[in-house]
């Protein structure tokens, strides 16, 4: 069994609301078991933002260091971000 420790916290009253009515419709026997299945939830969302950022942001990245003359600074990017949107607002009218 895995250890347990207790803790005391406030919900607001929306999400009071909402966790009884989980239990009432027969979703989850208690507030601990909604409370562990979020907790679950916003693990697996954890895990899987840190996988994206090994992987993608990772390769990414090394892709940069591996080609620097194809990086821009970030001057250059604003600007041209900047040129970008004032011709979209110019075209609008």
């Amino acid at each position: 069994m895995t250890a347990q420790s207790r803790r005391t916290f406030t919900l607001a009253e929306d999400q009071v609301e909402f966790v009884d009515r989980l239990i009432e419709s027969g979703q989850y026997e208690s507030v601990e078991e909604v409370i562990a299945a979020g907790i679950d939830a916003v693990k697996s969302k954890d895990e899987r933002y840190q996988e994206w950022l090994r992987k993608e942001v990772g390769e990414a990245y090394d892709e940069a260091m591996a080609h620097p003359e194809c990086l821009i600074g970030i001057g250059e990017a604003f600007a041209g971000a900047r040129a970008r949107h004032a011709a979209r607002m110019a075209e609008k009218g």
